[in-house]
């Protein structure tokens, strides 16, 4: 939803919509776009985070990413309350609300520590260093994001589906982006079918089916490899919930306290899950 989101934004702006009918005309598409595609729970979840976000713009308040999340977060629980009990809803808020409040932080700590040439003044970098310098900040970037998703989700993949996965902490590096290209194909397919053009159309569900087999095969040969995953559940079904609550616990006091480093620095929510395998989790 964030990746349509975005495209659908951009052509508004390359149109020079105005703001307001630019933020009405934007979410009258992007529901279009939810109901078209099924309207599945996870897409109707962050089709509310994201019109909260654009709420809040077209009224001129501060936007708030954490308080757009809990917003939603009630509205779909007001609507439907068993969605407490879904492992989606769980995974979903949990993951987003790490990313919003950990996740970003972490990844932009770690991008700028990656400058192997500080001594040398950028000007004098050259094409060379500078890309060497970019993609490793975006990698490191990604894999801040990539780190952080896989502290908040474990909980809930012990709770719900009996295993604890290190090896997605690679795999999001490389399924992440192919599942972008994805849903952008997607979305292109269908906007070229509102403009009657059948052939591109067909170009892009082509390439999206590609892209789709080159993730199934990706991912069938990266479980076969050892450590990737392990059957663990926890010794009482309570456990779950409250491990999620202490991971995410210490997630936001960290963010409250700006992750000082005397403070802890970003060690509290990995301490927080070591504390809870350790404690509650039997493996096999």
């Amino acid at each position: 939803m964030g990746v349509i989101a975005s495209a659908i934004i951009g052509v508004l702006q390359f149109l020079r919509m105005p703001r307001r009918p630019a933020v009405i005309a934007g979410l009258a598409v992007l529901w279009l776009y939810v109901q078209v595609t099924g309207a599945g729970l996870p897409a109707r979840r962050a089709f509310l985070m994201i019109a909260f976000m654009q709420g809040a713009r077209v009224f001129r308040r501060p936007r708030n990413s954490l308080a757009a999340l809990c917003l939603a977060a009630l509205v779909t629980l007001l609507l439907d309350p068993q969605q407490l009990f879904n492992a989606g809803f769980q995974m979903s808020y949990s993951v987003v609300t790490a990313l919003v409040v950990m996740g970003a932080p972490l990844s932009r700590r770690w991008e700028a520590a990656w400058r192997p040439w500080r001594d040398l003044p950028e000007a004098n970098w050259g094409w060379f260093r500078s890309g060497v310098t970019s993609i490793g900040q975006e990698a490191l970037g990604a894999l801040a994001i990539s780190w952080v998703a896989l502290l908040a989700s474990t909980p809930s993949m012990i709770g719900n589906f009996g295993l604890v996965s290190p090896g997605s902490l690679v795999a999001n590096l490389v399924v992440i982006p192919l599942a972008m290209a994805v849903i952008s194909a997607g979305f292109a397919s269908l906007v070229a079918g509102l403009l009657f053009l059948p052939p591109l159309s067909l170009v892009f569900n082509h390439a999206a089916v590609l892209l789709i087999k080159v993730m199934a095969v990706l991912v069938a040969l990266g479980a076969r490899f050892p450590g990737v995953y392990f059957p663990a559940h926890f010794a009482h079904p309570w456990m779950a919930p409250a491990a999620l609550v202490l991971v995410l616990g210490t997630m936001l006091l960290g963010a409250s306290l700006r992750w000082r480093r005397e403070a802890g620095g970003f060690w509290p929510p990995v301490l927080a899950l070591v504390l809870a395998v350790f404690l509650g989790v039997k493996f096999g």
